[in-house]
């Protein structure tokens, strides 16, 4: 019989439980309740990291969500996602909340969003739900990857 290992994500301050289980994403570790100390290992990670409450405010992004939207972390921070994105319809982001937020389930999205200039770009979201002691959703953490067009170059005649 095979054993799954419980993957434990815990404050590294005070090593109180942040979250169980496997994420599906780089390693998670958020503002402690009890210490208050937070940790983010997103910084170096080449894909856009964010992080939001449970209604969706900012509270983290990284700089390759600043390098892809041209928004700066400071005009993120507060704000909600759809200052880049809002560009799906009402269902999708119903069904969306729903899967993150009452199921409790890690959503993975095909989104189209818009960068500060206007341009739009598509981009693979995973969205995975962090759960209190209780199991109920406490953050969410989102890494978007940009899916990168493939273009084609005309040859030219000799």
């Amino acid at each position: 019989m095979k054993t799954v290992e419980k993957i434990e994500h815990r404050c590294v301050k005070c090593h109180k439980l942040l979250a169980n289980g496997d994420l599906n994403s780089p390693r998670v570790e958020i503002k402690c309740s009890r210490c208050k100390h937070i940790n983010f290992f997103f910084d170096k990670e080449p894909d856009q990291v964010i992080i939001t409450d449970i209604d969706g405010v900012i509270l983290y992004t990284n700089q390759s969500l600043t390098n892809l939207t041209g928004y700066t972390i400071e005009e993120m921070i507060g704000k909600r996602p759809s200052l880049w994105g809002n560009q799906m319809p009402k269902k999708f982001y119903k069904d969306l909340w729903h899967k993150i937020k009452v199921k409790k389930e890690i959503a993975t999205v095909t989104v189209t969003n818009k960068k500060k200039d206007g341009e739009l770009y598509d981009a693979i979201l995973r969205i995975s739900p962090i759960l209190d002691e209780k199991g109920e959703p406490k953050f969410f953490v989102g890494v978007e990857t940009k899916i990168i067009e493939k273009t084609s170059k005309k040859r030219q005649s000799p």
